[in-house]
């Protein structure tokens, strides 16, 4: 609960509704990873999500679809983002921005 008289931070509000999102590496390396997860929050430029892969590190380049879908004749955008926070090695908790 915020603090009264505390300035909110974020410039955009947060949708608390879940939807599915795909996270996985930009650049393919020995550790890739591909998962469908599903979001805690989303605004119109950031998801956050949980993970318990300890490969996302800060600053690890993404490719995220959001919203995904698995559905025939879905249209899935791939827009990259940065990892920006990961809270630890046994449950990531994980908000990215995108990039326009």
């Amino acid at each position: 609960m915020p603090h009264l008289g505390a300035a909110e931070r974020r410039r955009k509000g947060r949708l608390r509704v879940p939807r599915v999102v795909r996270v996985r590496p930009s650049e393919p390396t020995s550790t890739d990873f591909d998962e469908v997860l599903p979001t805690k929050n989303a605004a119109l430029d950031s998801v956050y999500f949980i993970s318990k892969n300890p490969r996302y590190k800060e600053g690890l380049r993404l490719f995220i679809t959001f919203p995904y879908s698995d559905a025939p004749g879905a249209i899935n955008r791939n827009p990259s983002a940065k990892l920006f926070a990961s809270r630890n090695s046994t449950t990531a908790a994980v908000a990215s921005p995108f990039k326009s």
